[in-house]
């Protein structure tokens, strides 16, 4: 049994994470392929129970796309393990949308379930308790024994492949239509963080309206001979830590807004870089704390990489959060510039046919500092994630380590982890030796100037206008309600006058953070 070490520089449960547990074997597993084919190594050899939670789930979503195969379509695969298994049971809950993302999701997805799942297969919405927030941790647990953890859900359009190939035509939907390369990353975990992060998903399922007895006894086996364990681990590159610590969102309950201190905390103490892959780019904490650092004169001189999408994902996405993001970028790199500090945003991007650029969709959510420091999780650089949804990041610090040999080999597993991803995005063979954070900015540079490269640098222009409206809808810092759009449209029009209001109430009523009933009442 490992002896507790209460916290690390980074790592202080309280103030930037729930707890430190043991970890026994944590794999990092990049893109949807290796995730998917990880899961279903597990899933296939589930015992007693399997739970799963997520932002989104499609019941057709292929977890095994080959060409002339039959797709592994998620219901089914889990209809089978249950026919297959008499004493599996499987618990699924998924946050109850908002109207605006009806489009976006697979319609009447409850009734779908209780039609067409096995009756050992029981799954639950699952509603924030604050209006306009959601629940976005993505979390699967098999018989207590191995869990995942990360920014990947079991939906349709996130399979993909390293190499996000633009003719890879496995990337193909459950429409039969073909979608983009898309990038994430997932954790596999066992050791004692399991049982924690067990314990959040029971919690949620009580929330969904489950009873706490539903709970299956855990798995009695020892994690050594764990089936389901040793052969999902070998889809993932490891990271040899003895501890992980868990941070989380959640703004009920006086508000644990672990992870935003964390990234604070993590971009403040870096003393050489910071390699950072996010879908979003917004949080006015973590540019704050970056942009404190970083004029920081007494301090060493940063490399800083990000990478990030080449615009929204939609344009929904564009609309309510282009120009703000844009923004910080452009304020953090005319910070970097002027401090004497090594910054490059890049995107990955491949020519097609016609010459046009097509970029890797980027939806991770991923920290490297000064290569003794990850943190991989659900949360997205943006301030519902730090301050609104639930939200769940897994970290590792060297500082956790209990020998000088583990600290070593832990560095070593980040760096290569760093060095794999910059890789992939790049369409180029890993460097050998793995390079040093010291060197990172000069590999970019030279990977961007080449022309078989697909690494580039993005374009940041300082925006013309900031949409502060869409911005607070969309983005908020806190808990949503009639007050907080009333502020947002003041601000914006410089004006009182209700036609305005009514307007943006109406807008706010459509995206789901006005409670159509309760402003009725209020009326009265």
């Amino acid at each position: 049994m490992l002896e507790p070490i209460t916290k690390s520089r980074l790592l202080e449960p309280g103030a930037t994470c729930t707890c430190i547990k043991a970890s026994t074997d944590a794999r990092v597993l990049v893109d949807g392929e290796n995730y998917y084919a990880a899961l279903c190594e597990a899933l296939k050899r589930a015992r007693s129970y399997v739970c799963i939670t997520g932002w989104q789930f499609d019941t057709r979503a292929n977890l095994a796309p080959e060409e002339g195969k039959q797709p592994r379509e998620f219901l089914q695969f889990l209809n089978a393990l249950c026919e297959a298994n008499d004493e599996l049971e499987v618990f699924i809950t998924a946050w109850n949308y908002s109207v605006v993302y009806a489009v976006e999701r697979e319609w009447f997805q409850n009734i779908r379930f209780a039609l067409g799942a096995h009756k050992r297969v029981h799954f639950r919405f699952l509603d924030h308790p604050e209006r306009g927030a959601s629940h976005h941790e993505k979390l699967a647990i098999v018989d207590g024994v191995v869990a995942f953890a990360g920014g990947l859900d079991v939906c349709d359009e996130r399979w993909d492949g390293r190499a996000h190939a633009l003719d890879d035509p496995r990337r193909t939907n459950a429409h039969g239509e073909t979608y983009g390369p898309f990038h994430d990353v997932q954790l596999l975990l066992s050791g004692e963080v399991v049982a924690t992060i067990e314990d959040f998903f029971w919690q949620s399922w009580v929330q969904a309206g489950g009873k706490a007895e539903d709970r299956p006894e855990s798995d009695a086996l020892s994690l050594d001979d764990a089936e389901s364990l040793r052969r999902a681990r070998q889809f993932g590159l490891p990271l040899r830590a003895p501890r992980a610590a868990l941070s989380r969102t959640r703004i009920e309950d006086e508000g644990r807004f672990e992870i935003e201190e964390l990234l604070r905390r993590a971009v403040g103490e870096a003393d050489r870089s910071i390699y950072l892959e996010n879908q979003y780019f917004t949080s006015k904490a973590f540019v704050k704390a970056l942009i404190a650092r970083m004029q920081d004169v007494e301090r060493t001189k940063l490399d800083v990489v990000f990478v990030l999408p080449a615009g929204g994902h939609s344009k929904k996405e564009e609309m309510v959060l282009g120009s703000r993001q844009r923004l910080m970028l452009w304020l953090t790199r005319q910070v970097a510039s002027t401090q004497g500090h090594q910054l490059r945003v890049l995107k990955s991007c491949t020519e097609d046919e016609s010459g046009r650029p097509v970029a890797t969709y980027i939806h991770s959510k991923l920290i490297v500092v000064d290569d003794r420091f990850v943190s991989i999780g659900s949360a997205n650089l943006m301030n519902r994630s730090m301050r609104v949804d639930h939200e769940l990041n897994v970290s590792f610090d060297v500082d956790l380590c209990d020998t000088q040999e583990q600290k070593v080999e832990l560095e070593a597993d980040i760096r290569r982890l760093r060095a794999s991803l910059l890789a992939e995005h790049a369409g180029m063979p890993e460097p050998d030796p793995v390079m040093d954070s010291s060197d990172m900015v000069t590999l970019v540079d030279l990977w961007c100037s080449e022309a078989t490269s697909k690494l580039r640098l993005q374009e940041i222009a300082l925006p013309q206008e900031d949409d502060s409206f869409f911005s607070t809808l969309c983005d908020p810092t806190g808990p949503l309600d009639w007050n907080c759009i009333e502020d947002a449209v003041d601000s914006l029009f410089e004006s009182d006058q209700a036609l305005l209001k009514r307007t943006a109430r109406r807008v706010g009523q459509r995206f789901g953070v006005v409670d159509i009933d309760h402003e009725k009442n209020a009326a009265r």
